[in-house]
């Protein structure tokens, strides 16, 4: 997977900023700082209202496509040091999704995208902190209706659970497309768009 632009640009804001941010914070926090064991590891972190900030000035030059939402601010806060692979890894599933879905009009370019980010995500990280990621994503976001939101997290959680299970990446299309609970429209359990999976599943030999 190779780096995407904005995981660039991302990396570059984030490093500036961080560093301005810490001159102003160097002096009142010395005297802390000397009682610390010089040994001691500290996860790095980095202000809310800093990050904040940050996310603000990198939606408006472009970089981020979407406001982040609170949850994803305080988390980013906590992890800085995996903004921008999270970052890289959102856009290569978007991507590939985008790609997928053009070669193929059985598979739902949005569930496909979730599942892939949330797999992606759990074989990097591990299934905890891929959920804390892809639940602070939905926590908040009031451009998307419940139906939908629910629908995110019902396909992340298969995502997840195809990584768990160690199946390989060129095989999620065709698994998604023959499992039930993969829901592809926000009102997945909507009777028409029922009898239309059905008859796409019946043509494909799903269960």
């Amino acid at each position: 997977m190779k780096i995407s632009l904005n995981a660039v640009w991302l990396l570059f804001a984030f490093v500036n900023f961080a560093c301005a941010g810490q001159e102003q914070t160097e002096t009142n926090a010395g005297k802390e700082t000397e009682q610390k064991s010089a040994t001691e590891e500290t996860a790095p972190t980095i202000d809310l209202d800093m990050m904040q900030q940050l996310a603000s000035q990198l939606q408006a030059a472009g970089v981020l496509d979407k406001k982040l939402t609170d949850a994803e601010v305080a988390l980013y806060a906590k992890y800085p040091d995996r903004w921008t692979r999270i970052t890289d890894i959102t856009t290569y599933a978007k991507v590939t999704a985008k790609e997928i879905a053009s070669e193929n009009k059985d598979v739902s370019e949005d569930a496909y995208r979730h599942i892939l980010w949330a797999y992606l995500l759990t074989k990097e990280y591990g299934k905890d902190f891929a959920k804390e990621v892809v639940d602070a994503h939905e926590i908040g976001d009031n451009s998307e209706s419940e139906k939908y939101h629910q629908q995110a997290y019902a396909n992340n959680a298969v995502g997840t659970e195809y990584a768990l299970k160690g199946y390989k990446e060129d095989e999620l299309a065709d698994r998604m497309e023959k499992d039930n609970r993969v829901m592809m429209y926000a009102d997945n359990r909507d009777p028409e768009i029922q009898r239309m999976r059905a008859e796409r599943l019946g043509r494909r030999g799903g269960r």
